[in-house]
Order: structure tokens, then C-alpha cells, then sequence
């Protein structure tokens, strides 16, 4: 078995090119639009009213779902809901490493909203976002909360509720 290739310079290059391709799109678009997509950076999937719950101010947030859809790298992954490429949320959650309070604040938006949601029904995919977001918010919490998952996932013989 061979090792993997080193990463070579075009490597780095290519990150550079990509970065600079999300400035750009960060700087030309409007403001509550840059600021929404950074939020759906931090969540897996998001619809509009998920946009609402990220931002400071809810409004308009069917109008900045239709801007968000407009770029190719924001995929349908269902009915009203949409992920970000892989590639491009890296990116951007690599740009919130220097802003902790404000991605806090993002983790506590998504987490009131998931628990919202949950209050009206149970659902395995809204747990597991509820637990991804508290793990982010309060991470002692975040952790008793998976192990409630995992033992009523076990219990029920439903451990495939688990996968994230």
C-alpha cells in the first residue's frame, strides 16, 4: 500500500482561489443575504424559516431563501430545504473561528428553533440537529443529551436514530 500523496503547492493555490471566490460573493451580495449564508454555514440544512430563526432581524426571510437558492452551491436536499455544499460550508465555518461570541449566538438560534419544532413532534433528524447545536452551546448538556439519545435509541432498537 502506497502513502497518500503530500498535498502539493496547486493545492493551496486552489484553496486560495476558492476562498477568494467567496469574498467576492460574501462582498457583492447584500448584506442580510452575506449574513444569512454565513449562518447556514453553521447549521447542516436550513429553510426559510430556519433563515428566520438565524437572523437578528426576521424579516424578509422567503426573499433571502430565494437569493440563497440562486447559487449553485446551495443544493435541494428535500421539499422547502436546502444544504450548502460540503466544501463551501467548510469555507465558511472556518471564517467563524475568529468570531466565537456570534457563532454561539448562531448555535443558540438554531437550538431554540430545533427545540421549537421538536415541541410539536417527535424526530429523529430534529433531535439530532437539537443535540448537534447544544453540544456547541453547552457541551457538558450537549453530552448528557446524547446518552439519552443513544440509551433510548438502544431500548427501542432504533440505533440508526443516532447517525448524524
Amino acid at each position: 500500500m502506497t502513502a497518500p500523496a503530500a498535498p502539493s503547492d496547486s493545492d493551496g493555490d486552489q484553496l486560495l482561489v476558492f476562498d477568494d471566490a467567496i469574498t467576492q460573493i460574501l462582498q457583492s451580495a447584500r448584506p442580510e443575504v452575506a449574513e444569512a449564508l454565513q449562518a447556514c454555514a453553521v447549521v447542516h440544512w436550513f429553510d426559510e424559516a430556519l433563515i428566520a430563526a438565524l437572523r437578528a432581524d426576521a424579516a424578509h426571510a422567503d426573499k433571502i431563501l430565494d437569493r440563497l437558492t440562486r447559487f449553485t452551491f446551495v443544493e435541494p436536499i428535500a421539499p422547502g430545504r436546502y444544504a450548502l455544499h460540503d466544501n463551501v460550508r467548510a469555507r465558511l465555518l472556518e471564517r467563524w473561528r475568529g468570531q466565537p461570541a456570534r457563532l454561539a449566538e448562531i448555535h443558540s438560534r438554531a437550538l431554540a428553533e430545533f427545540r421549537r419544532r421538536l415541541a410539536e413532534g417527535p424526530d429523529d433528524a430534529l433531535a439530532r440537529e437539537e443535540v448537534y447545536h447544544l453540544l456547541a452551546v453547552d457541551p457538558r448538556a450537549g453530552l448528557r443529551q446524547v446518552e439519552t439519545l443513544f440509551d433510548w435509541a438502544e431500548a427501542n432498537f432504533r440505533i440508526e436514530a443516532c447517525e448524524l
